[in-house]
């Protein structure tokens, strides 16, 4: 039997056209769905945070808290620091005081005795002592044993208004202590 198409061959090539349309349409679909499978698969995968092993997070926050500690702790020594610097560099006046009163016993009173930094520099300091004495060999007597101590760089007498009551002279000394 002989198979024989009754169809006018303007309508044939249309099918033929059409049904390869379709079947090119069918494989773009498919690729599509193929494509924005895989890009939407990707991007989910990229948006899930890293799981993070269990107790990380607090090992985290701790070790953050103990290094708030450590530099407060720095901070503190820091201070200590500077305040011992500055502590370092001002004499013991308390043993500088001592030494001035042994050195007056006897003969020599003192009234006054008046501590400053020099003008220059915080490093100099000047050392005002007002005082009476029972004649004038006892105060050049202390001024003798305040240089022989060694404490100051130079111990000057001051010119004393006449001030002299009873049988006392009084006396004034400046004493110049340099690093």
């Amino acid at each position: 039997m002989i198979h024989e198409n009754l169809l006018p061959a303007h309508r044939i090539a249309r099918r033929k056209v059409h049904r390869c349309m379709n079947s090119w349409l069918m494989a773009l679909g498919v690729l599509s769905v193929l494509t924005g499978g895989s890009i939407i698969g990707a991007h989910i995968t990229k948006a899930l945070p890293p799981v993070m092993p269990a107790g990380l997070t607090q090992d985290i926050e701790l070790a953050q808290t103990e290094l708030q500690d450590i530099e407060l702790q720095i901070e503190e020594l820091e201070r200590t620091r500077r305040a011992f610097q500055q502590s370092e560099s001002a004499p013991y006046w308390d043993r500088l005081l001592q030494i001035i009163a042994r050195k007056a016993s006897g003969h020599t009173q003192l009234k006054s005795i008046q501590v400053a930094t020099a003008s220059a520099d915080d490093a100099s300091w000047t050392v005002s002592i007002h005082g009476s004495a029972s004649d004038r060999q006892s105060s050049a007597t202390f001024v003798a044993a305040l240089e022989s101590t060694g404490l100051f760089s130079s111990v000057r007498r001051r010119s004393a208004p006449a001030l002299g009551t009873d049988d006392r002279t009084e006396f004034f000394l400046d004493c110049s202590i340099n690093p």
